[in-house]
């Protein structure tokens, strides 16, 4: 009896909970996964983590990465914990400014996700040579003792004067909020990962290696050529594997495009191309191999015009003749740009 009316208590008051609190509930609509390629590892290593990144919400909205980011704050940044009788204290906080060459003017960018789709940004520690030239190297490995830490990432997009047009600021301490459904909740502060477990060891570390499958396998030309450091043929599997004609796109191997051991990550291809041809669609990746890590940035061409050919056909038309000539070709694909940067 007692039970009951206690939980008869309950549900008068929770019915009797003004609307208005029941609008101040809010859903943080980005969620971000913490990953590491190596759960063991020296402080001579380079290391790769990788955050997804996702829209949790119901509709399609912008995001914001750092892209080539250069000066400024930090859209992303570490912290290392050490774990006592399960007490968190924070050991290593990450310099939460950026600290790089900025001759080249670079900046954050937008990615558009559909509903509960995601993207991935790597993150490397430790990686030297790259540490000034690209935002996602431009994290120093912590000067920690040997042990087990928790570590998770950081994402604050405030200090950034575009996160206004895709994030809407949420106070925990308003008494009355303002929603934009247009744009995603984020609170007011920073918004953090999971906590992921690694081991600083006196020994170097395995480097993270993806397993044999159906595109990479021991044999691998592709990766094989990475190692090698030939980029020439590296750049010829790529632009053969993505070249189609209407005979042939259905049946095209795009395996470069695959997971491979010697990638260490792969751009999403931008959300839409130009409609008018030719046009041009890019992608960046980051190659691995023993002497380190290489960014590259790939360009293709889609569809083509000839230009002598189309001068001959208006002059065959201003004669009164239909030439049986092809001035254009919508089918063309081909890799005309592959540079590191």
């Amino acid at each position: 009896m007692k039970y009951k009316l206690h939980l008869t208590t309950i549900l008068i008051l929770l019915l009797s909970l003004p609307k208005t609190s029941k609008a101040d509930l809010y859903q943080i609509g980005l969620s971000l996964k913490l990953e590491c390629l190596q759960t063991e590892f020296c402080k001579d290593d380079i290391v790769q983590f990788n955050l997804t990144m996702t829209n949790a919400t119901e509709k399609s909205h912008s995001i914001l990465i750092p892209g080539s980011q250069n000066k400024g704050h930090k859209l992303i940044h570490f912290s290392f914990f050490s774990v006592k009788n399960n007490f968190y204290t924070e050991v290593y906080h990450e310099s939460e400014r950026i600290d790089m060459n900025n001759e080249k003017p670079g900046s954050s960018t937008f990615e558009r996700l559909a509903p509960k789709e995601s993207t991935i940004v790597p993150l490397f520690l430790n990686d030297k040579v790259n540490y000034k030239k690209h935002i996602k190297a431009h994290h120093l490995m912590p000067d920690l003792p040997p042990g087990k830490y928790e570590v998770l990432v950081w994402y604050s997009p405030w200090e950034d004067s575009m996160s206004k047009y895709v994030y809407h600021m949420v106070s925990d301490f308003k008494t009355e909020r303002t929603f934009d459904a247009e744009k995603i909740n984020l609170p007011e502060g920073r918004l953090n990962s999971n906590y992921v477990t690694v081991t600083i060891t006196d020994k170097k570390g395995k480097p993270g290696k993806s397993a044999p499958s159906t595109f990479c396998l021991d044999n691998c030309d592709y990766c094989l050529a990475i190692e090698k450091g030939n980029w020439d043929k590296v750049s010829g599997i790529i632009d053969r594997q993505t070249y189609y004609t209407k005979a042939t796109k259905n049946k095209t191997d795009t395996s470069w495009a695959q997971p491979h051991r010697n990638v260490a990550w792969l751009s999403p291809g931008p959300d839409a191309v130009l409609s008018s041809l030719p046009s041009w669609y890019g992608r960046t990746i980051i190659f691995k191999n023993s002497k380190g890590y290489h960014y590259y940035s790939l360009t293709w061409q889609i569809g083509k015009i000839y230009h002598t050919r189309s001068r001959i056909r208006m002059f065959g038309n201003m004669a009164r003749l239909n030439l049986p000539i092809k001035t254009e070709d919508l089918d063309y694909f081909r890799l005309v740009s592959f540079f590191p940067y």
